[in-house]
């Protein structure tokens, strides 16, 4: 497994928890699993400079007592146009034609395995709504599923 120091600085990691910019939720059932999403602060700071630390949680999961990651979701993405990202704007983009798609908005699921269950998390919470309701849905639909080690599944939830 992979280790969080591998990825992120945890003492950045800790001192942004500190600060409010980054929340870290515990499982009620594993108090070992810490769930870790960007708060709303860090989100709409214009002066916050967004480092590994930030970008990496986006639903990150890991085990408090190993720091080995148990889900990695993917790095935050900007929107299009955002001044602090000079990659999001119209200029700098492939002008290649893009291939245009339907997009529901849903919920981001982060599909993990522990103790020998599936679980299904949502960006910033473990017992969310949606996760509670996917989590169930998995497991009834599809109670044998095996999912592939070093690897985190994302999904959209539409609840």
């Amino acid at each position: 497994m992979v280790k969080l120091n591998s990825i992120l600085n945890v003492e950045k990691l800790e001192a942004l928890i500190d600060d409010g910019f980054i929340s870290r939720k515990f499982h009620n059932e594993y108090p070992e699993l810490a769930i870790c999403n960007y708060t709303p602060a860090a989100q709409y700071s214009k002066d916050l400079v967004w480092g590994e630390e930030l970008a990496w949680c986006r639903g990150l999961i890991y085990n408090v007592d190993t720091m080995e990651i148990v889900a990695l979701p993917f790095k935050k993405f900007w929107n299009f146009s955002d001044e602090r990202h000079p990659e999001t704007m119209p200029e700098n983009l492939p002008h290649d034609i893009p291939l245009v798609t339907d997009k529901l908005d849903g919920s981001l699921g982060i599909l993990f395995e522990w103790k020998g269950q599936n679980f299904v998390a949502t960006r910033g919470s473990f017992h969310s709504e949606q996760a509670t309701w996917a989590t169930n849905w998995l497991r009834n639909r599809y109670p044998r599923l095996q999912l592939p080690k070093g690897y985190t599944l994302l999904v959209e939830i539409i609840f």
